[in-house]
């Protein structure tokens, strides 16, 4: 699988994951405070996976050699 596919796949998750919890005000329970909140969270998990992914195909391309 591609790389960038694996962590748009993450930051989807995420996002959506992050939309259905609930929160302790009222106030805060609407889509665009939820999904600011969730980008928060969503691009770094983002980015995390795109280097983890990076080292591994790293990895396993010296392996072969």
């Amino acid at each position: 699988m591609n790389k960038w596919l694996i962590a748009s796949l993450v930051y989807i998750l995420t996002c959506t994951v992050l939309q259905f919890i609930s929160s302790s005000d009222p106030a805060y329970d609407t889509f665009v405070f939820k999904f600011i909140l969730s980008q928060v969270y969503a691009i770094p998990l983002f980015l995390i996976t795109v280097l983890v992914m990076c080292f591994v195909q790293k990895g396993s391309n010296e392996a072969e050699n």
